[in-house]
């Protein structure tokens, strides 16, 4: 397809009457499938341990909740979901098993979910979120009304999900938890891979493994597009015998994007590929790193018959995911910014486009996530902070792990120091971090809270 008459299609079944439990709704991945579930006719339960999160748009949706889980809660219904967290032998699945009631995993109900459309599907290390945003918006400007499953919380959807009228299904695909294979899709975007969520697989070659098989699901014929970048994506494509586009930086790539500019608040590049050039696509994001995410967008726009006028005005306009740089507000002077990131590679980058829109000190307040991930990448931690003037880290958060031995904030803030480049501290807990900021901060600041725990608690204090 060319020009701007992108394909459309018929929406999917209804899920008319289906009676769906989810345990853990309101976790970013469960909530959204719970509301895309109920929005198809589905009748919608849901709990978790505690009601953060998405609790309140999932009540204003009328799914009941419960607090904290119970056996009792799965009675009466045809189906069970549960998070990745809860172990086989959990007490609600069992009984679950025991009703005769179907138990699927989140990653196996998005798998079955999938079936009822043609799938976009976006997977990686890093940058999945932002990717999957940026790709659902130019197929909505291009007419194609997508369905869309989004990892984080986005203005222009009021939350984290869209029912969509059209075939498409654009979703992100988590490979945590070792059943990205279970997926099928008919298009698919694979950012980066990286050390990440080895805990799961048991090791990085194990990890390669599963974006191999990942990679040989994709239907015949479909579009798989590659950080050509990344140092193992092209030889992983290759191994299964799959044609990829391979996107980048790099003059090797099949879409590349040249005379990057970076700004404070935004970006601007060119993308070069078998269509010719597009010049100055301008996006209110910063970061290289975002212009390698938007270059992946463009990639399938065009594979999809979107044209260069919808391509360039929903990248131009395109919102930010909450939590990714995302600018809270001000105090003592300073500006708070907030940020998901908590892999070495994904704080880097952060701080690096920080740096930019900051006039005076780079002042970071760290929560780590996860006691595995702290231990398996501890050096990487300590070397990722350099760009800050100042970096105070809380205590990890456990993220649903049991504590390891040697395994605590204070090893991260030694190892940090190690290093030299910038001056860190410990803080006790979330209301030391703030007082400490507040007698550090002043006009002219970057407050960068960071982690994908409850840090935001912080900014929460900070700018009131």
């Amino acid at each position: 397809m060319n020009g701007c008459d992108a394909e459309t299609g018929e929406a999917p079944k209804s899920l008319d009457g289906l009676r769906v439990h989810f345990a853990g709704a309101c976790g970013i991945g469960m909530s959204g499938m719970a509301h895309l579930a109920a929005a198809r006719g589905a009748v919608v339960t849901g709990c978790d341990v505690s009601m953060n999160g998405q609790a309140r748009s999932l009540t204003v949706a009328g799914i009941k909740l419960w607090t904290g889980h119970s056996p009792d809660h799965v009675g009466g219904h045809d189906l069970i979901v549960h998070t990745a967290a809860m172990p086989n032998d959990h007490p609600e699945l069992a009984a679950a098993r025991e009703l005769g009631i179907q138990v699927l995993s989140r990653s196996r109900m998005l798998a079955r979910m999938q079936r009822d459309y043609k799938s976009l599907c976006v997977t990686g290390a890093h940058g999945k979120t932002t990717t999957t945003w940026m790709l659902a918006r130019l197929l909505i400007a291009g007419g194609m009304d997508p369905t869309v499953l989004v990892g984080g919380v986005v203005s222009e959807l009021n939350g984290n999900w869209r029912a969509g009228g059209g075939r498409w299904l654009v979703c992100e695909v988590d490979e945590s938890d070792g059943q990205m294979v279970e997926m099928r899709p008919d298009a698919s975007v694979i950012t980066n891979v990286d050390r990440e969520h080895l805990e799961h697989c048991g090791g990085f070659d194990q990890l390669l493994e599963e974006f191999r098989r990942y990679m040989a699901a994709i239907k015949a014929g479909g579009l798989l597009a590659i950080c050509g970048d990344d140092p193992h994506l092209p030889r992983l494509a290759k191994d299964v015998g799959k044609k990829a586009v391979r996107y980048g930086l790099s003059s090797e790539c099949d879409v590349r994007a040249e005379n990057v500019r970076l700004y404070p608040m935004a970006s601007a590049f060119d993308a070069v590929g078998p269509w010719g050039r597009f010049d100055g696509i301008t996006l209110p994001m910063p970061g290289r790193h975002n212009v390698v995410n938007a270059l992946a967008a463009v990639v399938v726009a065009r594979e999809m018959g979107i044209c260069e006028a919808h391509l360039r005005e929903a990248l131009a306009s395109c919102p930010r995911v909450n939590r990714r740089l995302q600018v809270r507000g001000n105090a003592f002077g300073a500006t708070v910014v907030e940020d998901y990131g908590h892999h070495p590679t994904e704080i880097r980058e952060t701080l690096r486009a920080a740096r930019r829109f900051c006039k005076g000190k780079l002042l970071v307040v760290f929560q780590p996530h996860r006691y595995t991930r702290t231990r398996d990448l501890m050096a990487d931690f300590a070397a990722a902070f350099d760009e800050a003037d100042r970096t105070i880290v809380l205590p990890i958060y456990a993220a649903s792990e049991a504590p390891i031995e040697g395994v605590n904030s204070a090893k991260l803030v030694e190892a940090i120091a190690a290093q030299g480049n910038t001056d860190v501290e410990a803080a006790e807990d979330f209301d030391g971090a703030v007082k400490r900021i507040s007698a550090l901060a002043g006009h002219g600041d970057v407050i960068l809270i960071q982690g994908a725990g409850d840090v935001y608690k912080v900014a929460d204090e900070l700018v009131g």
